[in-house]
Order: structure tokens, then C-alpha cells, then sequence
């Protein structure tokens, strides 16, 4: 998205040269292969490759201030970048007036619109997460809540836990166990939001009027079990992020029948995050992403890791105003300062654009 907003900004065309990309998602709007074509033909002097992995936010502020066209003046920009910066572009004051002759703005679901009209995932990549496809099918179809949690716990869950997968080890229990202690007020606001949720879907109308009669007899035990409804028709969690054993611990934990993510469904196997940019070329693990990102879009709710951009930019696409609950426990640099500790907590719901601008301020 960000690369994408660089090319609309600058007059460029946009071009995706990334290993694997055709067989997880479809760009139906753009011709990328004949711009990709121009792009390889055009002279070294002309090409400038931008990389920005893993790059620090302050740094990435200071340059999108600047003229990009003075910045990098090359015809043809190449980026590598697992950083999106959409936000900052939209709200910088030095391309204000590029963003506005463009009919750009940060303060509407427009980021939601841009992802619609770039991408659409393959049906194989939909295939890859079938059982999570085909149960969140299920959940729509009995009108049941579903709230998309997404925790991310650090890189180091790609390397932990490299060989997840078949029958439950004890390491990866004992690390489940304790990812979940570390993050337990990210599912038990999830479970709090998933009642309320689920009980103002079920009260009944009187007329233009709310009925509160039934408050008491619906409401539930606040301390019972994640579910909020009975014959287990919902809320649903939707368990995603980058440790496998964190999310067979919280399904077990909140209970499998209110719970669903990918492995559940097919005999309790844990399935293996991968990390795109860590296995370049590695279809299987691109085309998980590609999917898990745009089934978790389908959720009623979303309450996620605040310094994850994953979770993040598939709630944006949702459209949905007022539905994003962000929780902060990154202990990392942050956007605005070069150490800050951060509170453990849960807050929302943000819309699109109010989360956007909290966003682009480093909050």
C-alpha cells in the first residue's frame, strides 16, 4: 500500500516483482507484468533500490517530509520494505497538496478502498486455509459474532517454534503457556467484547426501542466461559498471530467451540507460521498470509497487537467504522521516541480514520 501511494503520488506506475506473488494474490485492476517488463529494461541510471526492512518509523518520517522527487529522482524506484508508512504519506504537510489534487485523504476508509481495488487473493491461497474459510462460513451463516484476535509476540516465534506442527509437544505447551500468561489482557478484553457484542445483537427491538427486560435473563455469568450465547451459536474468536503454541493454548484455554483458527479443523494439528520475508519464494507460506489476512477482514470486531501492521491493514479493509480494538505491549523503540515503555492495555473501538491519525502521531 505504501509502495502503491509512492506511484500515485509521483506519477509512477506500480510494478510487483516479489517471488511467489502471483500464486497468492491477483492484481485484477493493474497490468503489473508490462510495467515490471519496463521496469527491468530501464538503464542502472535510472533505477534506485530502496530498502527498508525493518527499518526505524522516525527515520522513515524524516524522509517521506522531504520532495520525493528530489529524494529519488530515478525513473524507476525498486522497494523492499516490510514497513508501511500509508499514514504518514497521507498526513505529511509537504505532500498535502499532491494528496488532495489526487482526491486523497487519511480521514476516511479510503486505505480499505485502495487494498480492494489493488489485490484479491488466489483461490489458492483460500484453499490453503479452507478449514478456516469453511468455519467462519459456518458462523455467518447462523448470524453468530466473531471477533478477530491477533497477537504478535516477536520474531523470535518464527524461530522457536520453526518446527510446529503434528502432535503437541511439551516445549511447545510449556511456551504456549507462558505467551498466554504474558498475553492474557488481550483475551480476556476479547472475551469481554465478544459478550457485549453478542448480547446487544440478541436483545430484542419493541418498536424503535431497545427491550431491557431480558437484559438479565441473556446477559450471562460475566466469569463463565468465552461463549455468550447459547446452542454455542457464537461469539467466535478467530486465533491469529505468529505462535502456533500460543494459539492451541488460547483455544484451549477460551474453549474449542467458541473458538477458530487455522489447524483446529483438521484433527487439532498445529499448523507452522512462516515469515515472507524470511522465506522468500516460499509459495505456501505466502499464499497462508495472503488468506489469513483476508478472512480475518470478515470479522464483526477486531482487537489486535497495536505495533502489528498485519492485522492492522486487513481491519482497515473491513470498512467498518468503530470495530478496531488496539492493544499496546510492544517493549521495543517506538514510532516517536527512542525507548518509552508502554502500558499493557486494550482500547477501542477506533474507526479507520481515528485509529489512521493515532497512527500516523505515533500512538
Amino acid at each position: 500500500m505504501t509502495v502503491l501511494l509512492f506511484a500515485i503520488l509521483t506519477d509512477r506506475a506500480l510494478a510487483i516483482d516479489w517471488p511467489g506473488y502471483t500464486e497468492a494474490f491477483d492484481t485484477p485492476q493493474l497490468n503489473v507484468a508490462a510495467a515490471l517488463k519496463l521496469a527491468k529494461q530501464a538503464p542502472a541510471s535510472e533505477v534506485r533500490r530502496i530498502r527498508w526492512l525493518n527499518s526505524n518509523r522516525l527515520t522513515l518520517r524524516e524522509q517521506v517530509e522531504t520532495d520525493l522527487d528530489a529524494l529519488w529522482p530515478e525513473r524507476v524506484l525498486i522497494f523492499q520494505s516490510n514497513r508501511g508508512f500509508s499514514q504518514g504519506l497521507l498526513n505529511s504537510t509537504r505532500h498535502a497538496p499532491a494528496v488532495a489534487a489526487r482526491h486523497l485523504t487519511p480521514t476516511t476508509a479510503q486505505f480499505g478502498c485502495l487494498v480492494n481495488f489493488l489485490i484479491r487473493p488466489t483461490e489458492a491461497a483460500l484453499e490453503r486455509v479452507a478449514p478456516l474459510r469453511d468455519a467462519l462460513a459456518v458462523a455467518r451463516a447462523r448470524a453468530a459474532v466473531t471477533i478477530g484476535v491477533h497477537v504478535r509476540t516477536g520474531d523470535a516465534s518464527f524461530d522457536a517454534e520453526a518446527g510446529a506442527g503434528g502432535a503437541k509437544s511439551d516445549d511447545e505447551a510449556r511456551r504456549g503457556a507462558e505467551l498466554y500468561e504474558a498475553h492474557a489482557f488481550i483475551f480476556e478484553y476479547a472475551t469481554r467484547l465478544g459478550k457485549q457484542l453478542t448480547h446487544a445483537r440478541a436483545r430484542p427491538m419493541r418498536g424503535d426501542v431497545l427491550d431491557s427486560s431480558a437484559d438479565a435473563d441473556r446477559s450471562g455469568d460475566a466469569g463463565g466461559s468465552a461463549g455468550g450465547s447459547a446452542g454455542g451459536a457464537g461469539p467466535y474468536y478467530v486465533l491469529l498471530g505468529d505462535s502456533p503454541a500460543l494459539r492451541r493454548h488460547a483455544a484451549a484455554t477460551l474453549g474449542e467451540h467458541s473458538v477458530l483458527y487455522w489447524g483446529n479443523s483438521t484433527g487439532g494439528a498445529t499448523v507452522g507460521v512462516g515469515h515472507v520475508a524470511r522465506q522468500p519464494g516460499d509459495v505456501a507460506t505466502l499464499q497462508s498470509a495472503v488468506g489469513e489476512h483476508w478472512l480475518y477482514t470478515g470479522c464483526d470486531s477486531f482487537v489486535f497487537s497495536s505495533h502489528s501492521g498485519y492485522p492492522r491493514t486487513a481491519a482497515a479493509r473491513a470498512l467498518r467504522d468503530d470495530a478496531i480494538h488496539t492493544c499496546f505491549h510492544y517493549d521495543g523503540p517506538l514510532f516517536n521516541s527512542a525507548q518509552r515503555s508502554t502500558a499493557r492495555e486494550c482500547s477501542g473501538p477506533w474507526s479507520v480514520a481515528a485509529l489512521g491519525d493515532r497512527h500516523a502521531a505515533g500512538l
